[in-house]
């Protein structure tokens, strides 16, 4: 296993990293997906038994252009979990082909953590970070969904 910001820079398309860490309310599972035009992006916050009763927070970056901003996404992650940039950049990760059934289960999972939705996800506009529909003259913005869900 090598560190997130290692991996990511190799990452071909067609290959999904992944990679998990205890926090004090749970785990965080996060997994970065390498199309042929961009990276998908999806984090998830599973509780624990006993934990917290604090919502837990979930996000998804898609059509992000490139590994700069892959991690540049994460660091604005800070402001959203307990954990800092510099420790989501040194993740352990492993690497993998994305098969049809890995892409199912991760949607599966981002989906599933996103049905105890209780009100509506926020769409945070993240200045700086392109994606790949995007043309030449547009702001380079893209946006970040986070929503909250119930332990």
């Amino acid at each position: 296993m090598r560190p997130l910001a290692e991996v990511l820079y190799s990452l071909e398309p067609g290959q999904v990293l992944s990679g998990q860490m205890h926090l004090a309310q749970g785990l965080l599972r996060l997994w970065v997906h390498r199309r042929e035009e961009g990276f998908d992006l999806y984090v998830i916050h599973l509780s624990e038994p006993g934990a917290s009763s604090r919502p837990l927070h979930n996000a998804v970056g898609r059509d992000l252009v490139s590994a700069t901003e892959v991690l540049e996404v994460l660091h604005y992650l800070e402001t959203v979990y307990p954990v800092r940039a510099s420790e989501l950049f040194a993740l352990p990760v492993v690497l993998q082909q994305a098969t049809p059934e890995l892409e199912h289960l991760i949607q599966r999972q981002a989906l599933s953590s996103q049905m105890g939705t209780e009100g509506a996800a926020r769409v945070i506009q993240l200045p700086g970070v392109r994606q790949e529909w995007a043309g030449e003259g547009d702001d380079e913005v893209a946006s970040l969904v986070v929503t909250e869900t119930d332990p």
